[in-house]
Parts: structure tokens; sequence; C-alpha cells
């Protein structure tokens, strides 16, 4: 499972494939951030299967692809976020094969 970083101020926090009690941030349609649980990582296709999902962006930092600190990170480029499935009691980060889908932060967002 990979892991995913994201930063408060000077702090790092990582977010592995369980839940942790950690918050993470989900773009709003109005460009704001709102935090909400982190629950772990959902497969792209169970993802699908969840009726009431909402498809979301993560402001997430950095991933990785291996489980193990010291991770290897790899930086997100300025407008990318990770793909998040938002289910009313937090959020999934979406993977397809193990890797986290990177999309791209609209205009309008």
């Amino acid at each position: 499972m990979p892991l995913l970083l994201r930063k408060l101020n000077y702090r790092n926090i990582v977010l592995n494939g369980t839940f942790s009690g950690e918050s993470v941030g989900i773009l709003r349609r109005n460009g704001e951030i709102f935090y909400t649980m982190w629950l772990g990582f959902i497969d792209v296709g169970d993802a699908l299967k969840i009726r009431e999902s909402i498809p979301v962006k993560l402001s997430i930092a950095a991933y990785a692809l291996e489980n193990d600190i010291p991770a290897l990170w790899v930086n997100l480029a300025e407008g990318q976020m990770v793909q998040g499935c938002f289910v009313g009691r937090g959020v999934y980060g979406v993977v397809s094969q193990g890797v986290p889908r990177i999309v791209t932060r609209s205009n309008s967002s």
C-alpha cells in the first residue's frame, strides 16, 4: 500500500492505508480546503461501487509507493492532487493497481 504525505505548517504528516485519526484536506469547488477524517485507501473499482460516494481532490504534497520509512517520496507538481472518495464520515485515497490516482486541479477550483 502506498503512503501519502501532507504538510501542516512545518509538520510532515504521513497517511497510510489504515484509519489513523488524522485529517486530510479536500478541495471545495470554491477553491477552499476543507479538512475531514482520513479513512485509508480504496481501489478505484471499489470506489465506483459506493453509491453515495463523491469524488474529491486531496491536498497532498507527495506520495510513496512502498509502505517503508524512510520512503522514496514522489513530489506532486503544482496543480496536481490525489483523487479521493468522500463517503460522508471521511475520505479514502483512490488507488489504481496500488498507485495513487493523480488528478489535475482545474482552473475553476
